[in-house]
């Protein structure tokens, strides 16, 4: 019998791990990204559509770097994708582009911020009960239960650092030219975010799939987006497997 006990509470324990595995595979906390971004269009030369369908060239806007830059290659390589899925066709060696794509990008200097809070002191506030008693020679002694509760505050601050992070992109086509003869501008559309991460290397790919919809488009003004790590326009720009719902 006793042998049955210890079977039945090893199943039982193992059924158990099994069953919070299961949950804990099942439950995932996804990150949120923040960006801020402002976009405008020629409405006239895209015909009011959002992209400009052809052959397309991302190339950097300084000419301080290199295309072959290695930092410069791996975030052309996520905007390719974003264009991508625009409709546009990344060109070929000796092909001429239909567009040409400037990509700017950078980290600000940091921004020291301050927070201060309040933090409540927890000290005796008073008695709650007392006990009175007697001894055998009729001498009495009293005992003080005492109360406890805030007594009052004190000021506590902290100070951490934030950094802005730029992503422009200004379009040109190769095919139009304005007044002054010059290729013509398609869209320009930037975007920003600020947060406590200084490595643009993790933020570029999430703060570009945030704004995907709106690259290339007419927003108007700045507007504030947001979006967690599982979504498609981020992974679209990562380069990774949609899941088919």
């Amino acid at each position: 019998m006793k042998n049955k006990i210890i079977n039945f509470s090893k199943m039982f324990l193992i059924f158990f791990s099994v069953l919070v595995s299961g949950c804990r595979l099942n439950y995932v906390v996804h990150d949120t990204y923040f960006v801020s971004t402002n976009s405008i269009c020629d409405s006239n030369l895209i015909k009011g559509e959002s992209s400009y369908v052809g052959y397309c060239l991302v190339l950097p806007a300084s000419k301080d770097i290199s295309p072959s830059d290695l930092e410069f290659r791996e975030y052309a390589s996520y905007i390719k994708r974003a264009l991508e899925s625009m409709g546009y066709k990344n060109v070929f060696e000796h092909q001429k582009p239909d567009v040409v794509v400037f990509l700017d990008y950078g980290v600000g200097e940091p921004n020291e911020h301050t927070k201060t809070f309040s933090v409540p002191i927890y000290g005796q506030t008073g008695i709650s009960s007392s006990t009175s008693t007697s001894d055998m020679y009729g001498n009495y002694y009293t005992t003080y239960q005492p109360s406890y509760g805030v007594i009052g505050s004190e000021t506590e601050s902290y100070t951490y650092e934030t950094y802005s992070k730029y992503i422009r992109l200004v379009a040109y086509s190769s095919r139009d030219k304005d007044e002054n003869g010059n290729f013509a501008e398609l869209w320009k559309t930037y975007i920003v975010n600020s947060n406590r991460e200084s490595d643009l290397r993790s933020e570029f790919p999430n703060m570009l799939g945030t704004a995907l919809s709106y690259i290339g488009t007419d927003t108007k003004k700045w507007i504030d987006l947001n979006a967690t790590d599982d979504d498609e326009g981020i992974l679209i720009v990562k380069g990774m497997k949609l899941d088919k719902k």
